[in-house]
């Protein structure tokens, strides 16, 4: 009995391991910390994603429609010091939603959702731009769909850098 026993035990503990044995080769790739859900890139250009992985690694990137349809792809290599970039042509802007999937070495590691293409603009550098979208009169919270044109603002905030002051 103690024999069943053991050898049960182990099959248990084998098994209840093998998944984190075999998505451990996977946690190597992680992309950089600006990428995220919600995101908009620029339509009808490149839309680069990088980050870092093992040496040697084939990351492969998918744009996939609203009904899982492939629209876009790119491969490449981590380099020997463990950093990658993969791109593909970025479709027209339009308000149709994409999903990202990422993977090292055939094996997912990150999934971006709600991913949309258009006009990317970027403003920097008034001391009255820091005013939060939050605290406009007409500030459409997510889920919350008061306007369906407001709904698609897509903002990025970049805290302040702290500014040296000659001191050491």
């Amino acid at each position: 009995m103690k024999k069943l026993f053991s050898v049960l035990l182990a099959v248990i503990l084998v098994c209840g391991t093998l998944p984190a044995v075999i998505s451990s080769a996977a946690v190597d790739a992680r992309l950089y910390n600006v990428y995220a859900d919600g995101m908009i890139f620029q339509q009808n250009s490149e839309a680069i994603f990088a980050g870092t992985a093992s040496s040697g690694a084939r990351i492969s990137v998918v744009l996939k429609d609203a009904g899982g349809n492939v629209s876009a792809s790119g491969e490449a290599s981590a380099g020997a010091d463990g950093t990658f970039t993969v791109s593909f042509d970025s479709p027209a802007g339009s308000f149709d939603a994409y999903t990202v999937e990422l993977s090292a070495n055939g094996i997912p590691f990150c999934t971006l959702s709600n991913i949309v293409f258009g006009e990317v603009w970027l403003s920097a550098g008034q001391s009255n731009m820091s005013y939060a979208y939050v605290a406009a009169e007409d500030y459409v919270s997510p889920g919350n769909a008061v306007t369906e044109e407001k709904s698609w603002i897509r903002l990025f905030w970049c805290p302040e850098m702290a500014q040296y002051n000659g001191s050491a």
